[in-house]
């Protein structure tokens, strides 16, 4: 510049063009792909890890010693822990956009079907929940779309007349709210009419009179199964199977669903869903010396009640008198049979829980404290107990069953109304039959049951047996186990006694239950089936669950499978169950894990069936053979087998019947045959002659 060769312009682009042309300080974001499966064993080791660690944290000898230093590295750990643990959980944390464009898409396609003008607005798809959820959050988001564009908004002439724009709106959105997601559905259209919900629920027998009810009430009689207001039955609304999917669905992620609406203005509907389903916040509780968690979410307050605010109904119902209303007491020492627990409500603790906009006091002993737990299934056979949705390891190391405040309320309810309406001679009964069964009555059963099917009801299982048995008693009327085996001894043609193995060995079951067994069948198993023939088994097939689900998965699958021979032996004890099988009806809880598209494709829908039902066509039906069989006895079939589903069935053996049965099976499968069992069982201890695959899947 100073020589003038060149001027300020020049060199100012000069140096603009030197800044461009030097490396980019940004950073590029990079990922990597992991499967599944490791992100969630992942998942659950943490979740072990924080138990593991609360036991160390919580224990006697640490709280004690008076270690300060220890107690400071502790307390330094549990934060590296409780970071860990968060980290971990956002893994498993995914956007809902994907979810929301299908939505879009959906609202599209319906509102050209149904001829109406719709705008669909979106906000919020970037709000993230685990991962497990969106699936199960697809449902009842579909229903309560179709729900908002076929019922609520209104034709464009209809909206024209009422001075409304001819295009309706749909919201859609999703946002965080008190540790929750909360997903709304909000409509601009005609709202929920009070009146002819109340008289379609009274045409329905749903309700016997209206006029009582809250507005909330009512509108929650849209989730009753097969409540459908729609003049005409289309594919789009009319059935009565929707808005029990969005409940059923929502309760099952431990959600809840809301609904406010206002004749001719509109409609809301929300969903508020937990986080995550891998861990909640608790209150841990005390009632007698059994510990019990209760989601936070669900607690309104706590308090010890004056005497002056209790009263009685009729002598049965306990109420309270808070803040003006009246709510029902319920005392979990008497619904969950409890011993020791405190008898006097004025010195023990009213935990007031609420469930849907209904409030209900439960009389507890002891607020232990606030805790975030890790949730643990209860296992197949511990599956719809009422009041409990599942189970937590304690510090202590003991487990703390978690309880399902809306399950709760409902079963606390249920009971109270049975009581009230109990004739004498029917308490009576109920009297006769809390006795415990004894050891001669165990005994005596379990000879019984050992000597026809084989089964061992030895080794602790003497809570399993009384609870079986009890069904029995119901039914038969009886008032006491002696009498129950005088009836079986003098039952020459031996029905009762074919009906107590029944309420023995037979437990709900549904379609395509454990997953990953048909997971591993279709993605590794069937690809090396080579052959012409193919042969597979059900051991224990009960209902027909099990043998069906395996049959739609085969067509789905298995190449020229109408020109191949194809065929699958199903086989039970139960006479009873092998009837239902033959039927092949099954209602539509039974079928939660059964894709839409299978469930179209396979089934039919039983007419004029209350609950919903719907029966395997006969394409499926006919690859299936259903036999009797106990497996105790002389087996008639012929190998080779390619795959023996035996699942849950070792339990009920002892270890010289479990060899003995593994044996045979191992006869009857091909080389490189495989073995499913239940994920409780093992052939480690039992026998080396299959190979382990992976957890309760062997391999010949």
């Amino acid at each position: 510049m100073k020589s003038k060769a060149a001027s300020i312009e020049h060199v100012g682009q000069a140096i603009r063009t030197q800044k461009r042309m030097q490396p980019s300080k940004q950073v590029v974001q990079s990922s990597i792909r992991v499967n599944t499966d490791r992100l969630d064993r992942l998942i659950d080791m943490m979740g072990e890890l924080v138990i593991a660690h609360s036991m160390v944290a919580q224990d006697e000898i640490i709280i004690n010693n008076g270690h300060h230093e220890l107690l400071k590295k502790i307390v330094h750990t549990s934060k590296i822990v409780r970071e860990l643990q968060h980290m971990g959980m956002s893994m498993r944390m995914i956007p809902l956009k994907s979810t929301f464009q299908k939505m879009t898409r959906l609202v599209r396609d319906l509102s050209r079907k149904v001829d109406k003008n719709i705008n669909f607005v979106t906000e919020g798809e970037e709000t993230e929940i685990d991962r497990n959820m969106v699936d199960i959050v697809k449902d009842p988001l579909v229903h309560m779309v179709r729900n908002s564009v076929d019922h609520g908004i209104e034709m464009p002439d209809v909206r024209k007349k009422t001075g409304k724009p001819e295009y309706g709106t749909v919201h859609l959105s999703a946002y965080h709210s008190a540790g929750s997601v909360v997903v709304e559905i909000k409509d601009d259209g005609k709202g929920l009419d009070r009146e002819k919900l109340i008289a379609k629920a009274i045409e329905r027998g749903v309700i016997s009179d209206g006029n009582s009810l809250s507005d909330r009430e009512v509108f929650n009689l849209i989730f009753e199964p097969g409540f459908s207001t729609a003049e005409v039955v289309s594919d789009v609304s009319g059935r009565g199977v929707g808005m029990d999917v969005v409940k059923r669905n929502i309760e099952t992620l431990r959600g809840q669903v809301e609904i406010q609406s206002e004749s001719g203005k509109g409609s809301v509907f929300k969903m508020r869903l937990p986080l995550t389903l891998a861990i909640i916040d608790g209150m841990v509780i005390r009632v007698g010396r059994e510990i019990y968690v209760v989601p936070t979410s669900s607690i309104v307050r706590s308090l010890r009640p004056d005497p002056k605010d209790l009263s009685t109904v009729l002598n049965h119902g306990e109420m309270l008198s808070l803040l003006g209303n009246l709510i029902p007491l319920f005392r979990l020492d008497s619904l969950f049979d409890i011993k020791g627990a405190e008898q006097d409500p004025a010195r023990a603790i009213v935990m007031v829980i609420e469930d849907n906009g209904t409030q209900a006091g439960v009389l507890i002993d002891e607020l232990i404290g606030r805790q975030q737990v890790v949730i643990k299934t209860l296992g197949e056979n511990m599956r719809d107990i009422p009041g409990i949705s599942g189970g937590a390891i304690m510090p202590n190391g003991r487990v703390g069953l978690i309880l399902d405040v809306g399950g709760l309320v409902k079963f606390a309810t249920t009971r109270n109304e049975e009581l009230r309406n109990l004739t004498s001679n029917q308490q009576q009964v109920m009297t006769l039959m809390s006795i415990e069964l004894n050891e001669k009555h165990f005994k005596k059963v379990s000879q019984l049951v050992y000597r026809f099917s084989g089964i061992n009801l030895k080794d602790g299982k003497e809570s399993l047996v009384r609870a079986r048995l009890m069904k029995r008693l119901r039914a038969l009327r009886m008032g006491s186990f002696e009498e129950y085996l005088k009836y079986i001894e003098s039952d020459r043609g031996g029905e009762e006694l074919s009906c107590m193995i029944d309420a023995m060995t037979t437990n709900k079951t549904f379609f395509f239950r454990e997953a990953e067994h048909f997971n591993y069948l279709r993605e590794k198993i069937l690809p090396e089936l080579k052959g012409q023939r193919l042969r597979f088994w059900s051991a224990a097939c009960s209902s027909g669950e099990e043998p069906f689900s395996l049959a739609i998965l085969l067509m789905e699958n298995v190449p020229q499978i109408k020109s191949r021979d194809v065929r699958i032996l199903a086989t039970d004890i139960s006479t009873k169950m092998l009837n239902k099988a033959r039927r092949a009806v099954y209602e539509e809880g039974t079928l939660r894990d059964v894709p839409r598209l299978f469930l179209q494709k396979y089934f039919i829908k039983v007419l004029n069936q209350h609950p919903l039902a719907y029966q395997v066509k006969d394409n499926v039906s006919s690859m299936v053979q259903l036999t009797l069989l106990n497996l105790m006895d002389s087996w008639p079939m012929k190998g080779p087998f390619n795959v023996i589903f035996c699942r849950n069935v070792m339990i009920y053996f002892d270890r010289p019947t479990q060899q003995k049965l593994i044996n045979r099976f191992w006869e009857l499968i091909e080389p490189g045959g495989y073995l499913f069992v239940g994920h409780s069982e093992s052939l480690s201890a039992i026998s080396h002659k299959f190979k382990y695959i992976r957890p309760a899947t062997y391999r010949k």
